[in-house]
C-alpha cells in the first residue's frame, strides 16, 4: 500500500485522525495516535446522498471515496491500493475547501513524486472548474496552491524567503563531484584513514563513506552535540563540508528540510512569511 498525505489547511502535520480507506471500501476512523475510540464504517452504512462529491457532478462515487471527501477532520491520512482513486478524493477534497473559502494559496498537498503532483495539479484545476465556473479562468494551481514533493516545498519557500534567493541545489552527482574536489582539504582522507586504518586509502572511498554517513545524520536529524561527543572527527568534517557549501551557496539535497525546519522557528527567515499559516 502506498501512503498519500495531505494538507488541505495551510501547513500542519499529519497527525490525529488517521482514515483509512481500503480495497474492500471498509473506512477506519482511529482516535490521535490510534488512542480512542475506533469506529468502522462499511460501504453498507454510508447514505446513499453526501455532499462529499465537492459539488462535481457526473462522476460515480464508492461510498468509501464520499465518506473520505466529506470528512471533516482537520487532518486525515488515506491508504489505499493503487488505482483506488486516491487522487480523485483528494482533488475533491481540495475543491471542497475552495468552495467554502479556503484561499488557494493556503492549500498544501505534498506528494511523493513531480510527477504525481503534476496529476494532482491537473485534477483539482478540473474539478475545480467543473464545480465553480471563477475556478476556470483563476484556476487553483495559478493562484497560489501548492502540489510537489516537501523537498520542493521547502526549496520554494527558502528561495523566497531573500537570504537564500540564489541557492542551488545539488544533485547527488554534484554533491559526490564536490566532495571528490575538496576531499582532502574537508579531511575526507583523514578521516577515513583514522576510521578505517585496516583499509587501503581511497579518496572515492573516504566520499562514499563520508555520504553514507551524511545522510544518515541528515534523515535521523541527530543532535549535533551528541554527534561532537560521540564522533568528533565525522562532526569537525561535517561542519567544514557545510561552511563550505553555504559559502558556495549550495544546497545538499538531504538538507534542505532540516534548514526550513529551523528558519521556520522563532527568530528564522521563514517564520514571518507563514505566520498565519502554521
Amino acid at each position: 500500500m502506498r501512503h498519500l498525505h495531505v494538507s488541505c489547511d495551510g501547513i500542519n502535520a499529519v497527525r490525529g485522525i488517521s482514515f483509512q480507506v481500503y480495497a474492500d471500501q471498509i473506512v477506519t476512523l482511529i482516535g490521535a495516535n490510534g488512542a480512542g475510540k475506533s469506529t468502522t464504517l462499511r460501504a453498507a452504512d454510508v447514505p446513499e446522498q453526501m455532499e462529499g462529491d465537492g459539488g462535481v457532478a457526473g462522476m460515480e462515487l464508492s461510498a468509501a471515496q464520499i465518506a473520505a471527501i466529506d470528512c471533516r477532520a482537520h487532518a486525515l491520512s488515506i491508504v489505499a491500493c493503487a488505482g483506488s482513486g486516491k487522487t480523485e478524493v483528494l482533488a475533491r477534497r481540495v475543491v471542497r475547501h475552495l468552495r467554502q473559502g479556503v484561499p488557494a494559496e493556503s492549500i498544501v498537498a505534498f506528494t511523493f513524486t513531480e510527477k504525481a503532483a503534476a496529476e494532482l495539479k491537473t485534477r483539482i484545476d478540473e474539478r475545480a472548474g467543473e464545480a465553480d465556473p471563477q475556478f476556470t479562468d483563476r484556476p487553483p494551481s495559478g493562484s497560489g496552491l501548492f502540489a510537489g514533493t516537501i523537498h520542493s516545498y521547502c526549496l520554494r519557500l527558502l528561495q523566497s524567503s531573500g537570504k537564500y534567493e540564489v541557492h542551488d541545489v545539488l544533485t547527488e552527482e554534484r554533491e559526490w563531484a564536490l566532495l571528490y574536489r575538496f576531499a582532502r582539504r574537508l579531511g575526507l582522507v583523514e578521516l577515513y584513514e583514522k576510521t578505517w586504518p585496516e583499509n587501503k586509502v581511497s579518496q572515492k572511498a573516504a566520499v562514499d563513506a563520508f555520504l553514507e554517513n551524511l545522510t544518515a545524520v541528515y534523515g535521523d536529524d541527530v543532535d549535533r552535540r551528541a554527534l561532537s561527543d560521540a564522533a568528533p572527527g565525522f562532526a569537525g568534517t561535517l561542519d567544514r563540508y557545510e561552511r563550505l557549501a553555504s559559502q558556495m551557496r549550495l544546497f545538499s539535497f538531504d538538507r534542505i528540510i532540516s534548514i526550513a525546519v529551523d528558519e521556520m522557528r522563532p527568530g528564522g527567515v521563514l517564520r514571518p512569511l507563514l505566520a498565519g499559516k502554521i
